[in-house]
């Protein structure tokens, strides 16, 4: 099946310089949720309902009503869009389609995660401290989930955040000796 059999022919753009405040209202109005950026016949980006509300004031701001337009007016699209986006032609087919659009983690999880990761520890732990390794392996999810962020731009909550530092916290104090520990074992 060809992408031609499934995509909207006539699709809604904006420009990179097309304000954030008027994005909003064509995804509004037309009730879509993202729109493609041009500039001239070139695809540059694509902005989404979500990127216009994460680039949003919160709605407990002290701002009041004009102020609030006037700098929704002057964010611009260029300034919230993702750059770049996966593109294919009409004449593909929709699974080439598919596969390109996730080509990268795929290979992320497939090839790094599982091969590159799985040999580094065993090399690692053939000549390692094993508390050391121990402490490393523990932290295993957490640096998965920031290799994640930094290798995919997959965006993240302060609270993911915060729950990486305090995992990274909890292991990391689990391997303190303590006096009373080190005093009843005797050493």
């Amino acid at each position: 099946m060809l992408i031609r059999e499934w995509m909207t022919k006539d699709v809604i753009t904006v420009t990179p310089d097309t304000s954030m405040l008027k994005a909003s209202k064509l995804m509004k109005d037309h009730n879509i949720r993202r729109l493609p950026v041009l500039d001239g016949k070139h695809v540059v980006g694509i902005v989404s309902d979500r990127d216009i509300r994460a680039a949003s004031p919160s709605k407990a701001t002290t701002l009041d009503m004009h102020e609030l337009y006037y700098l929704l007016s002057e964010v611009k699209v260029k300034d919230i869009m993702t750059s770049d986006p996966v593109t294919v032609y009409d004449t593909d087919a929709v699974d080439a389609a598919a596969l390109l659009s996730c080509a990268l983690p795929l290979l992320y999880v497939g090839v790094f995660s599982c091969g590159v990761g799985y040999t580094l520890q065993i090399l690692a732990q053939k000549d390692s401290n094993p508390t050391v390794v121990t402490i490393l392996l523990s932290l295993e999810s957490v640096f998965a989930v920031i290799a994640g962020a930094i290798i995919l731009h997959q965006s993240m909550t302060p609270r993911e955040y915060l729950g990486c530092v305090l995992m990274f916290l909890a292991v990391v104090l689990a391997q303190i000796p303590l006096p009373a520990k080190a005093a009843r074992t005797g050493k």
